[in-house]
């Protein structure tokens, strides 16, 4: 649909805006993007993709929010994300894409923990994307990107386990 094309835009944008030092139009444009997604929603509560693209829209704009030093407001959106993801892979676990998205969302809460020195928060939530990510590894072993994923959260996981115990 029209509305569908005009949100994945506002995504797009928001994606080529990531380099900017000031995240509030990557917020905004992402903000915009959640708006028509979460219509999207509403119109089609079985639409799978839409539900998707909403949990998109929250984990980025989590991301934008965390980088705006507005983190409860990212854990919120964030939590909103994770709450779809794991909807989704409830209904398909065979779906790879949200379990991706589903790592994302996890990698953001744990690096959020991590920034405000939550360790014990950092560490589980490290643990849970290590345990998606992982899965994705055994299914896909000669995807290199999710090898590489994998390989990034278990040095995050062992950085935060280090400062846990110092």
């Amino acid at each position: 649909s029209v509305r569908d094309a005009v949100a994945v835009g506002w995504m797009k944008l928001a994606e080529n805006m990531y380099d900017l030092d000031d995240k509030t139009p990557v917020l905004d444009a992402t903000e915009h993007a959640h708006a028509l997604f979460a219509a999207a929603a509403a119109a089609d509560p079985s639409d799978a993709r839409a539900r998707r693209l909403l949990a998109l829209s929250d984990q980025e704009s989590g991301d934008a929010l965390v980088a705006l030093h507005r983190d409860d407001e990212a854990l919120a959106r964030y939590q909103a994300a994770l709450k779809v993801e794991e909807d989704i892979a409830a209904r398909d676990p065979l779906d790879q894409t949200d379990r991706q998205d589903m790592g994302n969302t996890w990698y953001g809460i744990a690096s959020l923990y991590d920034d405000r020195s939550m360790h014990d928060q950092a560490l589980a939530a490290f643990r849970k994307t290590v345990a998606v990510r992982r899965a994705l590894v055994e299914a896909t072993p000669e995807a290199g990107a999710l090898q590489r994923d994998l390989a990034q959260v278990l040095a995050n996981l062992a950085a935060v386990d280090r400062k846990s115990v110092v």
